[in-house]
């Protein structure tokens, strides 16, 4: 009843703002995404539902294996409200994901 669209996928409801889905850390969070389709569908199957996603550092060396020259990827740290994104077509090495707090890595899809 109190909700308000401000600006495409952005709502207020009762004068507040979500950025976030409240309550919903499953489906608000990137690495639990990604785990929880992974471990009900498989890796095969969420690549097709989701890009390819590495949750760093844990899976450093699954990125580092599969990596290809030029590949793209969206790397995110621990920020929030679409800070902390970075895209890039080179490989990041683990020491740069240690220091700048990078938690996710996943294939970047032009389409």
């Amino acid at each position: 009843k109190n909700q308000k669209k401000l600006h495409n996928d952005l709502y207020s409801l009762n004068n507040k703002i979500f950025f976030v889905i409240p309550n919903n850390y499953i489906i608000g969070n990137k690495n639990t995404l990604w785990e929880t389709l992974v471990n009900k569908y498989g890796l095969e199957k969420s690549k097709i539902i989701m890009p390819n996603t590495y949750i760093l550092p844990k899976q450093f060396k699954e990125y580092q294996r599969n990596y290809k020259q030029n590949e793209k990827f969206m790397f995110k740290t621990k920020k929030q409200r679409q800070e902390g994104l970075f895209l890039t077509d080179s490989f990041v090495p683990l020491n740069m994901i240690e220091e700048q707090n990078i938690i996710i890595a996943q294939k970047y899809l032009d389409d």
